[in-house]
């Protein structure tokens, strides 16, 4: 009898061990398969990041260069190209976290822009002009960007320099 029961007891102990061990592996598997996914994601924000980063730089350019120019088929082809701009920027700066001061900041700013540039589109298509009211909010605009885009570089600084602020925002 003590033999049946030490053999059950060591039968169990057996099982135990090797399910224990089965659940380690397959924690083990979990994880990495976890830490790959994790890679990923960092990886498409940076992506998105980089290019959100450069459409930004050039919306500002492009909204300096539409307050400067005096000819209105120019400033046309600006805003036209800031209206896209603005339109790829929204959509990389919806595949970031929001939990990023800059991308929610980014997006009120490119939607704002976007519905300007649209808007001024519309007038100049017209045979209008603009005023000088529409030039100061170009340059309002422009502002507004330069200070964005500050906070992008630093994003940029903090990205180059090994951090990743993007890994841990989702």
């Amino acid at each position: 009898m003590k033999t049946t029961r030490r053999h059950t007891l060591s039968t169990a102990v057996a099982t135990l061990a090797a399910l224990s061990a089965v659940l380690l592996l397959y924690a083990r598997a979990q994880a990495a398969k976890v830490d790959t996914l994790q890679t990923a994601i960092s990886a498409s924000y940076e992506h998105a990041f980089y290019e959100t980063a450069s459409l930004m730089n050039d919306i500002e350019v492009n909204l300096e260069k539409a307050q400067l120019t005096a000819s209105n088929a120019r400033r046309l082809s600006l805003l036209g190209q800031i209206s896209r701009d603005a339109a790829s920027a929204q959509s990389g700066l919806s595949a970031l976290p929001a939990s990023l001061e800059a991308v929610s900041e980014s997006l009120k700013f490119v939607n704002q822009t976007g519905d300007v540039a649209a808007s001024l589109i519309e007038r100049l298509g017209s045979g209008g002009d603009l005023e000088e009211s529409d030039i100061e909010l170009l340059a309002r605009l422009h502002e507004c960007c330069v200070r964005l885009n500050k906070l992008i570089d630093g994003i940029v600084e903090d990205i180059e320099s090994g951090g990743n602020p993007l890994k841990g925002a989702a």
